[in-house]
């Protein structure tokens, strides 16, 4: 299953990825069985990784975060 969280920007995923974090966490804890909660494992996963890939992404397209780099190959 792959969900599509390319659109979002990082403040909705970071959002996004807090609620189904603790519901997981809350439906765990509350003594839903891990099969049961196989969905919301994947949604946490996926936005887990759409986070990731955006930070990368915001990184890697802001040379100011990177003053190390040499731009003129000098």
């Amino acid at each position: 299953m792959n969900f599509d969280f390319y659109h979002h920007d990082l403040d909705s995923l970071k959002a996004l990825y807090k609620r189904e974090n603790e519901e997981l966490k809350s439906r765990l804890l509350n003594g839903a069985l891990w099969e049961e909660v196989k969905d919301q494992r994947l949604r946490v996963t996926e936005l887990s990784i759409a986070l990731a890939n955006k930070l990368q992404s915001d990184l890697t397209n802001n040379p100011a975060e990177f003053p190390f780099r040499n731009i003129e190959g000098r």
